[in-house]
C-alpha cells in the first residue's frame, strides 16, 4: 500500500514557483524574540529555531499551514505549542498562519491565544488541506495532528504522510515541511513521511525531535 502511495506522489510532481530569498542583517526573531521562548521548549528547542531560522532566509510576509493546533498554552515542553510561536513569527514579520484541528475544544483554547494574523479552522486536516486553495503559497506546512502513540506508531506516520500526499504536488520549492514528535528513527509522525523524501533523493534539512525537509527545484 505505501508503495502506491509513494509511486502516485512522484507522478503527481508539479513545478510550482521558485521562492525568492532575501537577507535582513541586524533583524531577526529567530536570534531576538524567539529567545524568551526557546529555553521552554526542551526537547524542540533546537529544532524550532532552525525551522524559524530557515524561514528567515525567505522573503516576507509568510504564510505558514500548520496541522493540530495549540491545546495547552503554557505548557511549552510537553505540547511545543507551535501555533503561538507562529503567530509571534508572523506578528513579527507581517503574514499569517492558518491551523487545522479536527478537535472544537483545542480550536477554542487556540483562538483565545493567538492574534487576528492567525486564521484557526475546525475539520479533519486531510480534506482540509486537499482544498486549501493557496497552499502553494506556503513557506511552512507544519504537520502535527494525529496523537502519537509511540507503542504502535502507524496510524499516526499514515495520517501525517496521507497529509504530505493531499498537497505535496503544489507546494512550490524552497518550502519547509517540518513533522513534529520524532521520537526515534523508527518512531514518531515522521516515519512514512521520511521514507518517501528518502524515496525521492531530498535529505533533512534537520532531524531531531522535529524533522524538516525544503522542497527542491522540480
Amino acid at each position: 500500500m505505501l508503495a502506491q502511495v509513494f509511486n502516485e506522489l512522484k507522478r503527481s510532481i508539479g513545478s510550482p514557483r521558485h521562492r525568492k530569498t532575501s537577507q535582513r542583517p541586524g533583524r531577526s526573531f529567530a536570534d531576538g524574540d524567539f529567545a524568551a521562548i526557546q529555553g521552554k521548549l526542551g526537547l524542540r528547542s533546537q529544532t524550532f529555531h532552525h525551522i524559524l531560522h530557515y524561514l528567515e532566509t525567505l522573503s516576507p510576509p509568510y504564510y505558514i499551514v500548520e496541522t493540530g493546533t495549540a491545546r495547552a498554552p503554557g505548557y511549552w515542553q510537553e505540547e511545543g505549542n507551535s501555533t503561538l510561536i507562529w503567530d509571534r513569527f508572523v506578528q513579527f514579520w507581517g503574514g499569517r498562519v492558518c491551523s487545522v484541528d479536527i478537535n472544537p475544544t483545542h480550536v477554542a483554547i487556540a483562538q483565545q491565544h493567538v492574534s487576528a494574523q492567525t486564521r484557526v479552522v475546525c475539520s479533519d486536516s486531510i480534506a482540509f488541506l486537499a482544498g486549501l486553495a493557496d497552499v502553494e503559497k506556503a513557506h511552512l506546512l507544519y504537520l502535527d495532528s494525529y496523537d502519537l502513540d509511540q507503542a504502535n506508531p502507524h496510524p499516526s506516520a499514515l495520517h501525517h504522510l496521507m497529509e504530505l500526499t493531499s498537497v505535496f504536488a503544489r507546494l512550490a520549492p524552497g518550502t519547509l515541511v517540518a513533522v513534529d514528535d520524532c521520537a526515534g528513527e523508527d518512531v514518531g509522525k515522521h516515519i512514512y513521511v521520511s521514507r518517501y523524501f528518502e524515496s525521492i533523493g531530498i535529505t533533512p534539512l534537520f532531524r531531531g525531535y522535529q524533522t524538516g525537509w525544503v522542497i527542491p527545484a522540480r
